[in-house]
């Protein structure tokens, strides 16, 4: 399986050679306005090295980077890095700068189908609800997480007609799927730039994650034992820890309440109920 840059366009080769070249005439160009409209724009940050590895699949240059970390705070801050990014676009003749976070090294992988990687970074910790964008110059991996990646790879395989092919993208989405049901979305986890965001990595998952992801047979199996979703959600999701709304008293995973409502504990409304309170208060 052939890597997919995450950072290439859809353009052809002469186009994205002149775009590496020279970036800012090559958006004037595209976009048919002079070169001063993006003086001023930021550069995007290097790529990080642990996320160009994920994307070659190279798993040993991945490992020495880890092991290298000196502390657990420098190993989350390697495994889950990703860099910033500046992305520009035309509306209604405005230029209109955005900045966002690159993809990690978990969704590089995922996007490739390295599904030896993808087990590697969640069983040291990466966290799977980060999300990143992928292209520079184009919006089709925008705002995705590592299993949103495997399943467009996996997605983009079969329509090519490459069943041989299907196997590691497959085993990337079982893992990632089954990782799904043991993280809650990090606070942090949007892919808006913010230079404080995700200084620290907190979130954190529950216990028995690396004895779930063992459960996910070996490449060799494949696809013979490749998992179903609906066994997956049987056998993981109604695990997951649960909070009761006190306005429609239903049980609810802590993802549907926001941190000020958790601090609540019994008074706790979930984000649906919160909604409908703030409407009948707007109606009076």
């Amino acid at each position: 399986m052939s890597s997919v840059d995450p950072y290439a366009s859809d353009y052809s080769y002469d186009e994205c050679e002149e775009f590496v070249r020279d970036p800012v005439g090559f958006k004037a160009m595209v976009y048919g306005h002079s070169k001063e409209d993006f003086a001023n724009v930021p550069k995007s940050e290097p790529i990080p090295e642990i996320v160009k590895l994920a994307t070659k699949g190279d798993l040993e240059g991945i490992k020495c980077i880890v092991e290298t970390a000196v502390s657990h705070e420098d190993k989350m801050k390697v495994i889950n890095s990703a860099r910033m990014q500046v992305q520009t676009e035309y509306w209604r003749e405005e230029l209109k700068v955005f900045k966002c976070f690159g993809v990690t090294p978990l969704i590089a992988a995922a996007l490739n189908g390295h599904h030896d990687i993808v087990q590697f970074l969640l069983r040291n910790g990466a966290d799977p609800t980060l999300k990143g964008c992928a292209s520079t110059m184009y919006s089709n991996h925008c705002h995705m997480t590592a299993l949103d990646a495997a399943n467009k790879t996996l997605g983009s395989t079969i329509s090519e007609g490459s069943m041989e092919n299907c196997n590691e993208p497959r085993r990337c989405v079982d893992l990632l799927t089954v990782a799904s049901f043991f993280w809650e979305e990090a606070s942090y986890s949007s892919c808006g730039y913010d230079e404080d965001k995700r200084g620290a990595f907190t979130n954190t998952p529950r216990n028995n994650l690396l004895e779930a992801l063992g459960t996910v047979p070996p490449i060799s199996e494949y696809p013979k034992k490749a998992m179903k979703r609906a066994y997956l959600k049987e056998k993981y999701a109604k695990k997951k820890p649960k909070m009761m709304c006190s306005s429609c008293g239903v049980a609810k995973t802590f993802a549907y309440f926001s941190n000020n409502q958790v601090d609540k504990g019994e008074l706790a409304m979930c984000t649906s109920c919160v909604y409908d309170e703030k409407k009948k208060n707007m109606k009076k």
